[in-house]
């Protein structure tokens, strides 16, 4: 018994219509999965702009409420008597921003910036133009190889004098759409 007696009866042409079909099949969903890609991007690129504008933008208020926490820990640590004279509390500093930025990233991240001292440099332009900061401008590249990871370029300005705009230049990776590296350089002053 031979197996070509178990063999349908293909035509040439009915051949070519399944592999059409396959194909066909297989272009559509590389194009699914693409488009899905896309908006995977896309939605990683607008968080990292919310979280952008967010930290980038500062108030008055903000500021007051830094410089009183601060001098209160500061106040603590004298009173504590333990030898650290007028020094803030680091963990106490941690819990301020933990607090005022724990829903924007990581508490890695926030350590990370109270310890190179970037995380309070949009409360100086505050406090240096006695205005609140926006963000006006920010403009995300994608790092190349690496899943939600931006450079980023911005201008912020204060709202009582937006021709004193800031550039800010600086690096921002998403953990769970939350920040998990945010680095800042301020440029300069336009």
């Amino acid at each position: 018994m031979g197996l070509g007696k178990y063999r349908s009866k293909v035509t040439g042409t009915e051949r070519m219509k399944k592999i059409r079909v396959i194909l066909l099949a297989a272009v559509w969903i590389t194009a699914m999965a693409m488009m899905g890609c896309q908006k995977d991007d896309s939605h990683s690129e607008q968080s990292a702009k919310a979280i952008l504008e967010s930290f980038l933008s500062c108030s008055v208020q903000d500021v007051q409420e830094y410089q009183n926490t601060y001098s209160g820990l500061t106040a603590e640590a004298v009173g504590d008597q333990t030898g650290e004279s007028g020094i803030a509390s680091v963990g106490g500093l941690e819990q301020y921003f933990k607090d005022k930025y724990g829903e924007i990233m990581t508490d890695e991240c926030i350590e990370s910036m109270i310890d190179n001292r970037t995380i309070i440099q949009c409360m100086q332009l505050a406090e240096k133009y006695n205005s609140d900061i926006v963000s006006k401008d920010i403009w995300l590249t994608k790092k190349a190889g690496a899943a939600d990871a931006y450079t980023y370029e911005a201008t912020v300005a204060p709202t009582s004098n937006k021709e004193n705009e800031t550039f800010i230049t600086g690096a921002i990776t998403l953990t769970d759409e939350k920040a998990s590296y945010l680095t800042i350089e301020v440029k300069g002053v336009n």
